[in-house]
């Protein structure tokens, strides 16, 4: 497999330095910051002269020059490019440029990989244009990106099911109970403290970790409801056996104790249970009284950040404590329909399970398929 160099195929156009003092929220021209690159839109406005070679137009291949060096198509409208962020695109008809686009992932990360830093990596051009790269004959591109094309519409089209189905628990919870702050339906009112068993903090001593093990619960690891997987730590036989109160259990809801994301909380589910709680509240309830999944969604929904989240915030560091917990008022319909709820809730979540197995493997597909493209591997036979 030969390699070029990518700068005899692609021209690059760098930012300006336009003056921040002209920057503004409504007045003038969109212009696009690192941060707008990632996020696909620009909130900030420029109201100064420009010149028309700093004009992005949707479309437009635009590459972040500091931090995480990503590529992203500018989807955002008409807009200025700033300083730190440049625009590439191919120089020749010898080169497709979504096969580009979805080349430079791969340059990019290469490049970073080898970039030195003390706080941010920079990204140079002559760092692009000196990247040695695969690029096949025109028809060979033309095949890959229609393969690659097809793939990640997959893909998407996945993640846009995942996305649709993610409203519907919330939907079908305000439908059965109303607003949980308004109270609308009229259920009774109790404190927390009615339904609770049992409640105790997580360990303030941080563990030794290990490669495997149990799995230890960080606040990290807890977000919109549910426990997540991604960054999870673990811990030995001997670090579990000092922290047995941290032990988790089905049904028990934990809350984040301390930080940014103090409040945030998840009810452990099956895939959880017998690992460990971190530096977190546990609380175990009368499942006679309450059932732990509809009161999870109970507390995810703007009662999260109209009732919880400011319990936190009232002096310094944002923390929670379990007094603060225990008198939280919580609205408490007939166990029955709290169980109606959680079985449409299972049927969801079962669903959304399915959805993401597939995910995972679109994702992987597409990957493979990346892989033995610039490889040399994908439609060789035509060379």
């Amino acid at each position: 497999m030969i390699k070029v160099r990518l700068g005899d195929y692609v021209e690059i156009d760098s930012g300006f330095a336009f003056k921040s003092k002209l920057f503004n929220e409504n007045e003038g021209i969109p212009i696009i910051r690192i941060r707008d690159v990632n996020s696909g839109k620009s909130n900030t406005y420029y109201s100064g002269e420009y010149s028309e070679k700093y004009v992005v137009n949707n479309g437009d291949f635009l590459i972040t020059m500091d931090g995480e060096f990503k590529i992203r198509e500018w989807l955002g409208g008409k807009a200025l490019l700033n300083q730190r962020v440049c625009r590439i695109k191919s120089k020749t008809l010898m080169l497709n440029e979504r096969y580009l686009l979805y080349l430079l992932p791969k340059v990019l990360k290469d490049i970073e990989d080898k970039t030195p830093f003390v706080t941010v990596k920079h990204l140079s051009v002559k760092d692009i244009v000196d990247s040695l790269v695969y690029i096949p004959n025109i028809t060979i591109q033309d095949k890959i990106v229609e393969a690659l094309d097809i793939a990640k519409s997959l893909v998407d089209k996945r993640k846009a099911q995942i996305a649709v189905l993610s409203t519907l628990t919330p939907s079908v919870f305000l439908e059965m109970f109303g607003d949980p702050i308004l109270n609308n339906k009229k259920w009774e009112i109790i404190d927390f403290q009615e339904v609770i068993n049992e409640i105790r903090y997580g360990t303030s001593t941080p563990p030794t970790f290990s490669d495997d093990g149990f799995m230890f619960i960080r606040a990290t690891n807890i977000k919109e409801g549910k426990v997540l997987k991604k960054n999870m730590l673990f811990i030995s036989n001997e670090e579990a056996s000092k922290i047995q109160k941290c032990k988790l259990c089905f049904g028990e809801i934990i809350f984040v104790r301390s930080g940014v994301n103090s409040g945030d909380n998840a009810v452990i589910t099956e895939e959880f249970v017998g690992h460990y709680g971190g530096y977190d509240i546990i609380v175990s309830l009368n499942e006679d009284k309450v059932n732990p999944f509809y009161l999870n969604t109970f507390f995810n929904s703007n009662y999260l950040e109209v009732i919880i989240k400011p319990l936190t915030r009232r002096a310094g560091q944002p923390h929670l404590n379990a007094d603060q917990i225990k008198s939280l008022k919580i609205q408490l319909p007939p166990l029955d329909i709290q169980n109606k709820f959680v079985k449409l809730y299972n049927k969801v979540e079962l669903q959304q399970t399915l959805l993401k197995s597939s995910l995972e493997q679109l994702e992987n597909n597409f990957n493979s398929l990346l892989q033995r493209a610039f490889n040399g591997e994908l439609f060789s036979n035509l060379n």
